[in-house]
């Protein structure tokens, strides 16, 4: 795409595009992408993954799943293990569910700059760098700010952030 345009032409973006629930909240809020964008990105995705759900849908007229929000739930009621897809918790080694989880976490956090590099993420998830396993609640974007609501009846994202 970079060879197609010339260095003196722009893009100018009139609407936030993305998919809801995956947008870094510098994206949701300021319309910026950083590099640590991604990772939150990522963040959510590592908990669809071990968990089997999707990250966001409707339950119901009014009430809306959150899958970040529901995690942190169950592990500050000391449930990592209830995060996990039944249809492979017999087999999940927990150690490992709780390393995951924890790195998903870190991901999440509001703050780009506290957000782990990706190459940190690699590094945690192959073992050789060691994940603190405190769950990092106070920074978490969906857990500080209070309600995040998207309009889940469009493709793209008209997002607003409550606080």
């Amino acid at each position: 795409l970079s060879r197609l345009m010339s260095r003196d032409q722009s893009y100018v973006m009139t609407t936030m595009r993305g998919t809801p629930g995956y947008l870094a909240p510098e994206w949701l809020l300021e319309a910026s992408i950083t590099e640590k964008s991604d990772v939150y990105s990522f963040g959510v995705v590592l908990l669809e993954v071990i968990s089997g759900r999707k990250c966001f849908s409707r339950v119901s007229e009014t009430e809306k799943f959150y899958l970040p929000s529901f995690c942190l739930e169950l592990v500050q009621q000391g449930r990592d293990m209830d995060v996990v897809d039944p249809r492979i918790s017999s087999q999940a080694d927990e150690g490992e569910v709780v390393r995951v989880i924890r790195i998903a976490f870190l991901c999440l956090q509001e703050n780009a700059s506290a957000r782990p590099s990706m190459g940190s993420v690699v590094q945690m998830l192959e073992g050789s760098s060691t994940v603190d396993s405190k769950v990092p609640v106070e920074g978490l974007f969906f857990a500080s700010k209070g309600e995040l609501r998207l309009d889940l009846n469009s493709g793209l994202s008209s997002s607003t952030a409550t606080f």
